[in-house]
């Protein structure tokens, strides 16, 4: 199987081809206000010392001439995209593999909220559907902002480990969390995951979405714990 750099164009079509149904990605704000697709806190990593700042440092153009090597030496030259180019990728695909890939978009930046939904909007009058996407954030206000926005979008409320401590690590806590801010599913990390957690959620109507799962072994536990979905970074696992 071939690799490569994560976040990228090549990366999204190499797993929608592959028969992924859902990517997941993360958002923010560029300095010029363009919607970019990045993970990282900082740039210098990922494009080898290339540059060193937030991506909300640079403008669109600056950084559409960063390398994002991701590791891999192939020669490619591998660009940070766009919210539009992705979005542009997985129509053509739609067009070309029979199936839409569904794209679940996390409010990573700060005020992501406005320019998704504005974005997403557009989208849906040139043939997406709201069912198309899903919003998940650790940003919980970002969440809120977007309900107001388009209150018929399918909700991902994301708790990370210190957000599950000031929760009291309580699982009921965690599902009232997430229905006040009209969650469809509560997508919680590996690290703390427990069978109770998936029952009180299940028991609510909510979703269960772990992250990360890297190997085998924790995926096959998060089956047993009758999870309805993990975030994988790999697409090696036998599902």
């Amino acid at each position: 199987m071939a690799e490569v750099s994560q976040n990228t164009l090549q990366s999204f079509d190499h797993a929608i081809r592959r028969g992924i149904r859902i990517i997941e990605l993360d958002v923010v704000l560029c300095k010029s206000g363009e919607v970019m697709v990045f993970h990282d806190d900082d740039v210098e990593k990922i494009t080898r010392n290339q540059a060193t700042g937030d991506v909300s440092n640079f403008t669109y153009d600056e950084l559409k001439k960063l390398n994002v090597h991701d590791g891999f030496n192939d020669g490619k030259f591998y660009q940070i995209p766009s919210l539009i180019e992705v979005l542009e990728l997985v129509d053509q695909l739609a067009s070309e593999l029979g199936h839409r890939a569904k794209v679940n978009v996390e409010l990573k930046g700060s005020n992501t909220a406005e320019p998704v939904a504005k974005l997403i909007n557009e989208y849906v009058t040139k043939g997406f559907t709201l069912d198309d996407f899903i919003i998940s954030s650790f940003r919980h206000n970002e969440l809120e902002t977007f309900r107001q926005l388009i209150p018929s979008i399918d909700i991902a409320v994301l708790i990370d480990s210190d957000q599950w401590e000031t929760l009291g690590k309580n699982s009921k806590a965690s599902v009232e969390l997430t229905k006040r801010l009209g969650g469809v599913a509560l997508n919680p990390g590996i690290d703390f995951i427990t069978l109770d957690l998936v029952n009180t959620a299940h028991a609510s109507g909510l979703r269960v979405n772990v992250w990360t799962i890297e190997t085998q072994e924790d995926y096959d536990t998060m089956k047993r714990l009758g999870v309805d979905g993990v975030f994988t970074n790999t697409l090696k696992l036998n599902r």
